[in-house]
């Protein structure tokens, strides 16, 4: 490499790194607005703040990129909670063996977030009511829910049982 080439090289990689650890500055114009901008505030404006760029290493990187998927995943729950409510709002299935109003209820189930354990086996049996035939698919639902405490789990097992009697 000529001496031309790695001057040039080196210009190059000093403007990245230069740009890849820019400062914040937040400034308060005379007309009152704010303005946040890489580049100092001009002579008009009042600087308000300066942040260094701090250094973000790559566990830091990885966390902060699997809150947003985290938060993505809340986001789409939710709109998934709302969109499962219009369509089986009572959470039970009027017509016998109807497995797919079944599967449409569970659906919303699943959708809706911060149900205790026992609030999701009930409305996990409640799917089930009027239904016949399907009571080792009731059970094994009930039996799926995360955190239940056996005891609750055996007395929703004992509901799906007592329908296909009923």
């Amino acid at each position: 490499m000529t001496k031309g080439k790695t001057g040039l090289l080196i210009i190059l990689l000093a403007g990245i790194v230069s740009s890849a650890v820019a400062d914040a500055y937040k400034c308060k114009t005379a007309n009152g607005k704010t303005l946040i901008s890489s580049t100092p505030c001009d002579k008009e404006s009042k600087t308000v703040t300066v942040h260094s760029a701090d250094y973000v290493s790559e566990d830091q990187r990885r966390a902060a990129v699997a809150e947003v998927n985290r938060q993505k995943t809340v986001v789409a729950n939710k709109e998934r909670e709302r969109a499962a409510l219009s369509v089986a709002p009572s959470g039970r299935v009027a017509s016998s063996g109807n497995t797919t109003q079944v599967q449409s209820c569970l659906r919303a189930i699943a959708a809706t977030t911060r149900l205790s354990p026992d609030e999701e086996a009930r409305r996990k049996v409640r799917c089930y009511a009027g239904t016949s035939g399907l009571v080792a698919e009731c059970e094994r639902d009930v039996s799926a829910t995360m955190m239940l405490p056996s005891q609750s789990e055996q007395h929703y097992r004992q509901q799906c049982r007592a329908m296909a009697r009923g």
